[in-house]
């Protein structure tokens, strides 16, 4: 069942949750990708909470390693330093369970794929051998989610590792403004599409609040009326800080924190 948070987003959920749970044998993968701010990451943390969810950042292969190393210890409920690895082989053996004391995961969530990639191009032909392995094994799910489109839509293509080994290819379209909207309880239509041309759909989280205006809201869905009385301040979170001040002169604060 759709967490009651997730604003939207049936038919995703539906695909994830068929993909969970399908009861072939192996080890099922899953491909998610989708600009940046539209829910994914939201979405694949609910997805995961009986599983495991990694999320990389930008950073070299060995502490990008070190991090994953750290996470399995955890669910070994070892001490932190005792797990390491050399390389990806042994730390996605590892990553994929099973576990002492229970199963595998019936979920593991590679979120931002393209960060390990970039650092770690032999990483898909890992990922290949992983699924090849269990293909006769016991029902698991790899999702692998990220924002780099360029780096996503060519994981299944031509002669890349993972070509033609994915069970589900989902592409998380951004809200738009008529389902942004509803999500911002805006009430007339022209302020909602105003809304959406500024600050874009939300993507089903409410990450948007408002810091310049000395009002006391904290999210548009109660402030979006509120006049902003005090020029924006430009945070260096949007890509147009003149964007911002327009939205201002308009009456309507949209500032994000």
């Amino acid at each position: 069942m759709k967490p009651p948070e997730v604003f939207d987003r049936e038919q995703e959920w539906s695909d994830l949750e068929r993909f969970l749970a399908d009861p072939s044998p192996g080890l099922h993968l899953g491909i998610v990708s989708g600009r940046r701010r539209v829910g994914k990451s939201y979405l694949l943390r609910r997805l995961a909470r009986t599983g495991i969810y990694h999320q990389a950042i930008e950073e070299d292969r060995a502490p990008a390693l070190r991090r994953v190393a750290e996470l399995v210890a955890i669910r070994r409920g070892l001490p932190s330093g005792t797990v390491a690895f050399d390389d990806w082989l042994p730390a996605f053996d590892a990553l994929l369970g099973p576990y002492p004391g229970s199963d595998r995961p019936s979920v593991v969530v590679i979120d931002e794929l393209p960060y390990l990639v970039a650092r770690s191009p032999e990483l898909l032909s890992v990922l290949q051998r992983a699924v090849d392995e269990r293909v006769d094994g016991p029902p698991q799910a790899l999702v692998l989610c990220g924002s780099a489109l360029a780096v996503m839509t060519s994981l299944l293509s031509g002669s890349q590792p993972l070509r033609g080994r994915a069970r589900l290819d989902l592409r998380m379209e951004p809200f738009d403004f008529r389902v942004a909207r509803k999500f911002w309880g805006v009430p007339d239509a022209a302020t909602a599409f105003a809304v959406h041309a500024i600050i874009g759909s939300g993507g089903g989280t409410s990450i948007w609040s408002v810091s310049a205006c000395p009002v006391g809201h904290r999210n548009l869905r109660s402030s979006w009326r509120t006049p902003c009385s005090t020029p924006p301040r430009c945070t260096g979170r949007m890509s147009s800080c003149s964007a911002r001040t327009r939205a201002c002169r308009t009456g309507r604060c949209t500032s994000r924190s």
